[in-house]
């Protein structure tokens, strides 16, 4: 779900795409300011696994945010449509 825009589904049957023909551009956007805040957080930081578990854990937690608030926006994300 890490590429969430072309899933990204009104709730109402029949709706479709919440982002239409830009889904893939911006998950692309939302991922380089999510890049960029990642590195202003972590730009001191001199341990290379130390960084790479945060890095996991950075995607996962915004992985996680968004398919917990998508209901919130009357939107679902359907994996068959990847």
């Amino acid at each position: 779900m890490v590429f969430f825009g072309p899933s990204m589904f009104w709730a109402q049957p029949g709706a479709g795409l919440v982002l239409q023909q830009w889904a893939h551009l911006a998950t692309a956007a939302f991922w380089l300011v999510a890049a960029l805040g990642f590195g202003l957080l972590t730009r001191r930081l001199r341990s290379l696994l130390l960084l790479a578990v945060f890095a996991v854990v950075f995607v996962a937690a915004i992985s996680i945010a968004v398919r917990l608030i998508a209901p919130l926006f009357n939107v679902q994300l359907v994996m068959e449509s990847i």
